[in-house]
């Protein structure tokens, strides 16, 4: 079903609100339609779950859910981003390496985030098994290895730093939208 903010006025209309709509009061706190009562859940009777999905867009936008995964996306992209935008200065500022050694780390840092997308069944598979709480965890362990792997200097962590790299990257935005759609959405 369609969140609330897509429904068009008077949809309902004959069927009767649905479970978690907003049903008119009258001044003494009762329906203005009996046709609107709110049903009762019987004593003992745990109640339902929290689902999001069923809620208004407005309301899973406003989710802690929603908010929490977009602020994790904003700070990895904008972290993953910025490197990708500054590999070629911050090579330049290793002195361990030659201008040669830059030339060629420059191009192994772009065959591996290239190479990146075949990680992407990799991140799959651990969110189908596992859950998102455990691959949320080895994305932002992958983004520890990568910034670890570039303090070290010497060649052999930096080129593992770029695979951590590639794979930090792809794992970010596969589960952002993975989560979106699983926990979110109609």
């Amino acid at each position: 079903r369609f969140p609330s903010v897509f429904r068009k006025p008077g949809a309902n209309a004959g069927r009767g609100a649905t479970e978690g709509e907003r049903r008119p009061l009258n001044a003494g706190g009762g329906s203005l339609n009996p046709e609107f009562t709110t049903p009762q859940r019987p004593m003992g009777m745990p109640k339902k779950p929290y689902d999001i999905k069923e809620q208004s867009l407005l309301t899973q936008l406003k989710s802690s859910e929603f908010l929490g995964v977009t602020v994790f996306l904003v700070v990895a992209s904008f972290w993953a981003n910025f490197y990708i935008g500054t590999i070629d200065l911050q090579l330049r500022d290793e002195d361990y390496l030659t201008v040669f050694k830059q030339q060629q780390s420059a191009r192994q840092f772009t065959l591996f985030t290239m190479l990146g997308v075949t990680g992407i069944p990799v991140a799959g598979t651990l969110m189908d098994r596992y859950g998102f709480p455990i691959t949320g965890f080895t994305t932002v362990f992958l983004g520890v290895v990568w910034s670890l792997g570039t303090l070290v200097e010497r060649p052999g962590p930096l080129v593992a730093s770029f695979i951590a790299y590639s794979l930090f990257r792809t794992f970010t935005f596969n589960y952002f939208f993975a989560f979106l759609a699983a926990k979110l959405g109609v």
